[in-house]
């Protein structure tokens, strides 16, 4: 679930950008087909990749832990929990390996805006002088 959400939250700050990049108003929901070819590419890796990583999990994390559960010997729950471990040792080593000799994602270039002068807060609550 949290890897869905953190897909979630880079998909939707790609098509934000893009279709701020794209100027005018901001049309709500921003539909992938809505944006650039070459943004929708990119999209369509990040997905890929998310689904590629969750299978190579092999089983849904849930399911080995109800499998150690189930075990009856204390012998047997620490020789699978160290095949677990070792597993995903094994998996992260081979994604860190992936991540070092791969190039780095290309990023959209937002337009950059000039931070508005801040306004002093009004009101009982900030003024000092009234306390």
């Amino acid at each position: 679930e949290g890897h869905q959400l953190s897909l979630n939250a880079n998909r939707n700050e790609l098509l934000v950008g893009a279709a701020l990049k794209q100027g005018g108003p901001l049309k709500l929901p921003i539909h992938v087909e809505d944006v650039d070819p070459s943004v929708r590419k990119l999209v369509n890796a990040m997905e890929e990749q998310a689904q590629c990583d969750w299978l190579s999990l092999q089983l849904d994390p849930c399911l080995d832990f109800q499998a150690l559960l189930t075990l009856s010997l204390h012998f047997e729950r620490v020789q699978y929990l160290t095949d677990m471990m070792r597993r995903e040792r094994k998996r992260f080593s081979t994604k860190l390996l992936q991540r070092q000799n791969k190039p780095e994602r290309p990023t959209l270039d937002l337009p950059t805006t000039e931070p508005a002068e801040q306004e002093t807060p009004r009101g009982a609550w900030f003024n000092d002088e009234y306390w």
